[in-house]
């Protein structure tokens, strides 16, 4: 089996297991504290994403890296390597230590002036803020070291420590809050345990892989001056993706009450939840692509540049499509309550819809920063902020939830109809046109042709189980006959069993 082959199994298998277990907990969660204490870890959520403005783009950056030396392979490269961790980490520490500190000392007034609260005392909001800026800390330069092993392609052993400390991190939440105390911030102090744990594991994981055990690495701000086009390039757009992934739950935590913003938290867990198929793929080819780039291997990188949008739609748009078409459904199989169903099916499609097109433009942006290009992706991102900030709040006040989630949807049809157009222009060119009919809209008519009819004539069963093995049958089939439809993931299950095949043989 390949490296990229590997390394794509093994993210969807760890991200599948995360995956289950984000969508299984959240119920539980919101039952033992109420919809308005949950609020507040959507809140901690939100407020995690705005601090991530200061990862400056050094975090991709060392993911970029790694893939590009780990290729040339040099002794000179290898001490690069250690110098790029050393450097980082230092920087990552010291920064995410300042963010911390600057939340517990706003705690007072992000709980009296921007949560709105019903029941919670202010008191009790102040000390849950103060504990999110001390598991910020310890979290954040774990997200680093991820990206270093990332970048170093030792994926199978990302994905076991991320799946360990996701364990420990959501079954301990769930017993601590059944067995200890229905609290809040017994909640986040358990976080703040599974934080240290989880940065600590991945740090001890990325130094021991890195080459030349025998050379040390040095603090070097030579290394941060050599790559600061990239950092900054990457440092606007987080900027603007922040705005923009979180203008929705901004504006749903400003304009609505605490409860609400849990009850939009729980629909964003569902409708973003596509994230766990659409990051294995870019995971896993992202550091490939950056090592073809540096070999100059046009053929090779114009190939798998369309083989993985492929999988990436093979992926996505089957489960997009039984998500939105069957919501009700699947929302009640999670939840087993109509009322929480009710509240948040509307909300959850356009998210999901959102969501979707979003991982289409996964591999296209991975191709922009393999070649370090970061400009169009930040102009784009500006231009958005400027039109679409105005547009969600607009929405949300007038339509409430679901006009907040609209604007997620408006966002990801431009990126879809507008960025690839321009990004085509510069790299792999005249290849835009098999991107539209060949990677996305065959795949998705090879859905549709399944998913629909089911949900004309399908009869689902009552009961929650009953329910969930229907709804994984379709969506099964439904990934069988996009993966048919599409020409690049019907020769990579050719290639499969016949290599199956003669190891049977033999």
């Amino acid at each position: 089996m390949s490296a990229l082959r590997r390394n794509i199994v093994a993210n969807y298998a760890g991200k599948g297991l995360l995956a289950a277990m984000a969508l299984f907990f959240p119920p539980f969660y919101l039952r033992l504290l109420g919809a308005e204490s949950y609020g507040l870890v959507g809140f901690f959520g939100t407020l995690a994403a705005v601090l991530n403005l200061f990862d400056f783009g050094l975090s991709m950056t060392l993911n970029r890296e790694m893939a590009r030396l780990s290729a040339e392979g040099t002794p000179e490269a290898s001490q690069e390597m250690r110098d790029l961790v050393r450097t980082h980490e230092g920087i990552f520490w010291s920064v995410g230590v300042c963010a911390g500190l600057g939340v517990v000392a706003l705690a007072p007034v992000i709980a009296q002036r921007w949560v709105h609260v019903r029941t919670l005392p202010v008191e009790t909001v102040t000390q849950a803020v103060r504990v999110m800026g001390l598991v910020f800390a310890l979290q954040w330069p774990g997200g680093l070291y991820n990206g270093g092993l990332l970048g170093l392609q030792q994926q199978v052993l990302s994905n076991v420590v991320q799946v360990a400390t996701t364990t420990l991190r959501l079954l301990g939440s769930a017993l601590i809050l059944w067995l200890v105390s229905r609290t809040v911030q017994a909640y986040l102090l358990w976080q703040v345990l599974t934080a240290s744990l989880g940065t600590l594991a991945c740090g001890v994981m990325l130094a021991r892989h890195l080459p030349a055990p025998g050379l040390r690495g040095r603090f070097r701000w030579g290394v941060v001056r050599k790559h600061w086009r990239f950092s900054a390039g990457m440092t606007g757009i987080s900027v603007m993706t922040v705005l923009l992934v979180q203008a929705d739950k901004l504006v749903v935590g400003k304009l609505f009450t605490l409860d609400q913003l849990g009850y939009y938290t729980l629909a964003g867990t569902v409708g973003n939840g596509l994230y766990y198929f659409i990051g294995p793929v870019f995971a896993a080819v992202f550091p490939r692509l950056c090592q073809l780039v540096t070999t100059g291997d046009e053929a090779a990188l114009r190939a798998l540049y369309h083989k993985s949008c492929q999988i990436m739609s093979v992926t996505v748009l089957p489960v997009t499509l039984v998500l939105v078409l069957f919501v009700r459904e699947v929302l009640f199989a999670w939840t087993g309550n109509a009322d929480t169903v009710e509240r948040i099916w509307r909300v959850v499609v356009a998210i999901a819809v959102g969501t979707s097109m979003s991982g289409l433009m996964n591999l296209p942006y991975a191709l922009q920063l393999a070649h370090g290009w970061t400009r169009l992706t930040f102009w784009t991102n500006l231009v958005a902020v400027v039109l679409l900030v105005p547009l969600v709040a607009t929405l949300g006040r007038r339509y409430g939830m679901v006009g907040a989630a609209a604007g997620w949807t408006i966002l990801n049809a431009g990126y879809v109809f507008v960025s690839i157009r321009l990004m085509h222009r510069k790299l792999l060119r005249g290849e835009m046109w098999r991107w539209y009919l060949v990677d996305v809209a065959l795949p998705l008519a090879g859905a549709a042709l399944v998913v629909v009819p089911f949900r004309l004539w399908l009869h689902v069963p009552a009961g929650r189980l009953p329910t969930l093995c229907t709804l994984m049958f379709v969506g099964g089939v439904a990934v069988l006959g996009a993966g048919l439809a599409a020409p690049a993931v019907r020769a990579l299950a050719l290639d499969l069993l016949s290599g199956w095949r003669r190891r049977l043989r033999a």
